[in-house]
């Protein structure tokens, strides 16, 4: 299994760099990238934009990189669910999650106390 690592983008960060993180991130990382063109394209425009996310895209690794288009300005307007609070919790109190497989047997990892929010554990 491969530990979730928030995803932290730099000025100078290489196409590579970027795509080798996505190792690190579950769900569909890819749709990121579509997402930041859809962005550039509405601060182009001087549209609005809202960042929204539900919370298993906190778990998932995109954390930080939230908080950093938050801290830039890139977000007008932040719309997430209730849960992301609580797994924000989780991750500052020192959690952390692990990317496994959606094929995983639940039975098996109840008997091991072990949570799983797709192929996140």
């Amino acid at each position: 299994m491969v530990k979730v690592k928030d995803l932290k983008w730099k000025q100078d960060m290489r196409v590579s760099e970027l795509v080798d993180s996505y190792e690190f991130i579950g769900f569909q990382s890819v749709e990121l990238q579509r997402a930041s063109e859809v962005i550039v394209k509405m601060k182009k425009d001087s549209a609005k934009v809202f960042l929204t996310f539900t919370s298993n895209m906190v778990t998932s690794g995109l954390r930080g990189f939230f908080a950093q288009l938050i801290e830039l300005g890139i977000a007008d307007v932040i719309v997430t669910t209730v849960g992301g609070l609580e797994e924000d919790i989780m991750k500052a109190t020192g959690e952390d999650f692990q990317i496994g497989s959606f094929q995983t047997d639940d039975v098996e990892l109840h008997e091991k106390g072990i949570n799983r929010v797709g192929n996140l554990l």
